[in-house]
């Protein structure tokens, strides 16, 4: 995957790796949301979802090695929680 992913590796990569993201996993969750009616929304929340998925993976190969694939599992799903309390921050 670093190789894949890196500076010297497929760009047509990432962007596969973005639509498989978008169409297994985020569209179940986008259209659990009122706002997913809207097609512009729902545009933009794929694309914000997909790179920040692909860039935790990124930093992951990157930096984080010693990380296993489940604790970064765990990663991605803490940093879900914590965008989804953004709000409560946000109206203090």
């Amino acid at each position: 995957m670093r190789a894949i992913l890196g500076d010297h590796g497929d760009p047509s990569f990432a962007k596969k790796l973005k639509h498989a993201f978008g169409e297994i996993l985020l569209e179940r969750l986008i259209r659990q949301h009122p706002a997913a009616q809207n097609d512009a929304f729902r545009n933009y929340m794929h694309a914000f979802m997909t790179s920040a998925i692909l860039g935790v993976i990124q930093e992951w190969l990157d930096n984080c090695e010693e990380q296993t694939v489940e604790e970064m599992a765990k990663i991605h799903f803490q940093i879900l929680n914590f965008i989804s309390h953004l709000r409560a921050f946000i109206e203090k």
